[in-house]
């Protein structure tokens, strides 16, 4: 059972949404989804916009999304993180 968030961690989530709110409506986004997770747990997640801007069917949290060149960033961050964990030397 996922625990409580404390009160920074509400305030960060707090900020995060409203930023990405911001994003939304600055960027030209048709749809965006975020989870943030630690330790297994998923401690925040949310969904914004259009999954399909055409029938105007919103997204939601656990809608499936192709991550597209977003999938070198996360590569890129584990692979330093199984270098930092000396299971991979660069």
């Amino acid at each position: 059972m996922p625990s409580l968030p404390s009160p920074t961690e509400k305030l960060a989530f707090a900020l995060i949404d409203g930023w990405l709110h911001y994003r939304m409506r600055h960027g030209n986004l048709p749809g965006l989804q975020v989870c943030l997770r630690a330790k297994g747990e998923v401690l925040w997640s949310r969904a914004y916009g259009f999954a399909n801007l055409r029938t105007k069917k919103r997204l939601t949290p656990g809608m499936m999304m192709r991550l597209g060149s977003q999938s070198k960033s996360f590569i890129a961050c584990l692979y330093l993180q199984l270098a930092e964990e000396k299971k991979l030397t660069l």
